[in-house]
């Protein structure tokens, strides 16, 4: 499966990135980055593509199961150091770590450590974090 996004920038720090399908959306930088705001910048796109990944991945193994799956929240954060991104020599431009808290309404607690483990390790997304040497942090609780 291959997978397209075209993506453009007239003159501001904003871009506009388009789907294969039509699907649009904007990333950008906030004022004190030279930006106007209109997006979440990079760093703060690929956690939300994590949490997003992790939702659908955990939707997935519950429809697999057969197991009544509530709502879901789930919070990501991550760790960096902007001198890499500001061109500091040996300094890493993206995330040396990054956790998600996800907490799963009105699901068994004996269900929760079997679909942690298929969430962690089917989520595309964390697994190129992972390849990427980020340390990652999946915090998973039945509530």
């Amino acid at each position: 499966m291959q997978l397209e996004v075209s993506s453009s920038s007239i003159k501001s720090m904003q871009s506009t990135h388009r789907t294969a399908s039509g699907l649009q959306f904007d990333i950008d930088e906030p004022p004190a980055m030279g930006g106007q705001d209109q997006g979440p910048n990079p760093l703060e796109a690929v956690l939300g593509a994590w949490a997003g990944c992790l939702i659908i991945v955990a939707r997935m193994v519950a429809q697999e199961h057969q197991w009544t799956l509530g709502e879901i929240h789930v919070h990501t954060t991550g760790q960096f150091d902007p001198r890499g991104f500001m061109g500091v020599s040996g300094v890493s431009p993206y995330f040396s770590e990054v956790a998600a808290d996800i907490e799963l309404e009105h699901f068994p607690q004996s269900q929760a450590e079997s679909l942690k483990h298929a969430v962690e390790s089917r989520c595309p997304v964390s697994g190129m974090l992972r390849a990427a040497g980020v340390a990652l942090s999946i915090r998973l609780s039945a509530i």
